[in-house]
């Protein structure tokens, strides 16, 4: 799963920034076991090997300036590609925040001995699972931050 939103990333950038003329660029491409890209009919073609016998492929365009996939297909050994999608348009959200770390997080650190100071907390908030989600910012003794900056 993490090969395909890395394959995502790096195939669908290009395609947006070059609009309607794009031309795939294969010259520097070097094609790996399991893994093989190919231009099939002006679309960049994405062939895996997946998990026991299977082979997985994704087919990348544009239109209107915007990228598709255009299909995502799989199939086991010499059997027809099954087509599990077409003309998928990817959706694109970020969230931004600010690493914390609670006063829960910090406690076993406490215990240990561990001076609580700015740097403890810029290294260890790195650290912390899920960056305290159930947290309420500005709450007393549950953060070591006041507010939260959210950037879209």
């Amino acid at each position: 799963m993490k090969l395909c939103k890395v394959l995502l990333v790096i195939l669908i950038e290009p395609m947006v920034a070059l609009g309607q003329g794009v031309t795939f660029d294969l010259h520097e491409y070097k094609p790996l076991e399991g893994l093989k890209a190919d231009v099939v009919a002006g679309q960049l073609q994405v062939n895996w090997r997946g998990d026991g016998n299977q082979q997985l492929r994704a087919v990348f365009g544009v239109k209107d300036r915007q990228p598709l996939v255009r299909e995502l297909a799989v199939r086991r050994g010499a059997a027809a590609w099954s087509v599990l999608a077409r003309n998928l348009t990817p959706e694109f959200d970020v969230v931004s925040g600010r690493r914390r770390i609670s006063e829960q997080q910090l406690a076993p650190l406490r215990e240990l001995g561990c001076a609580i100071t700015p740097e403890l907390v810029e290294k260890e908030k790195w650290n912390a699972f899920g960056d305290a989600p159930l947290d309420i910012p500005g709450t007393s003794g549950t953060n070591r931050t006041s507010s939260r900056k959210i950037r879209l």
